[in-house]
């Protein structure tokens, strides 16, 4: 299966913080991924085609609002710190179907980090570089 990134392709955008910056902390990250920096309210989209297993509406918490997809064969993404969610539990999306706004809902905020989204994956129960 071919990933995408979790925005469009026509987006700005830079990586703020990347999978080694949050796998080698100390502590390191509960959540390893990878931060890309956005405009407050860009379309986040789905990375490949899957289904919704979780949403998070509110920015409370570390990871703020949040979607979860499952893409089959053990693949996991989750997409963290958005401004809106736009999917629901359940949900089947097709990639590139968009799944909120980027923001920076909780540790995230626009007083702190700024606007971004993090994206976390994983292949069976092990985090991977989303790349």
């Amino acid at each position: 299966m071919k990933y995408i990134r979790p925005f469009p392709a026509s987006v700005p955008w830079r990586v703020t913080s990347d999978y080694s910056d949050h796998a080698n902390r100390k502590p390191p990250s509960v959540e390893p991924g990878t931060d890309y920096g956005l405009n407050h309210g860009t379309p986040i989209i789905a990375i490949a085609p899957g289904t919704v297993t979780g949403v998070k509406s509110n920015s409370s918490g570390a990871m703020g609002r949040f979607v979860t997809l499952y893409h089959g064969n053990g693949h996991y993404s989750r997409v963290l710190h958005l401004s809106q969610t736009r999917v629901y539990v359940g949900q089947r999306v097709n990639q590139g179907d968009v799944v909120g706004l980027s923001g920076g809902s909780a540790w995230g905020r626009e007083d702190g980090v700024g606007a971004h989204v993090h994206l976390s994956f994983w292949a069976g129960f092990h985090t991977r570089e989303p790349v």
